[in-house]
């Protein structure tokens, strides 16, 4: 899987300053992320909400804190390579 293609595509998304979208795998390990700042940067949402709902099967928007600061986060499963895999849309909300 080119995992570089996943990231391209994201960043060529106009997106705003404070939004980002990212791709994670069923295990909650980033894959893909539109900010090219830390798209190389290992992290792991596997504790949000977000993501524990994404991955069993729902897809809504709700509100979560990363790192103290409050996100809406729109998520959504997606099947790839017979796996479940969650994408991530987040935005800053003051």
């Amino acid at each position: 899987m080119n995992v570089i293609k996943f990231n391209n595509i994201l960043q060529t998304l106009s997106l705003p300053v404070d939004t980002r979208a990212l791709y994670f795998d069923g295990n909650g390990q980033k894959i893909a992320d539109s900010n090219s700042l830390v798209s190389n940067k290992s992290e792991s949402f596997v504790d949000l909400f977000s993501f524990k709902y994404g991955k069993s099967g729902k897809g809504e928007n709700t509100t979560e804190v990363i790192n103290g600061t409050k996100f809406l986060v729109s998520y959504v499963p997606v099947e790839i390579l017979s796996k479940t895999w969650v994408i991530l849309a987040m935005v800053k909300s003051d």
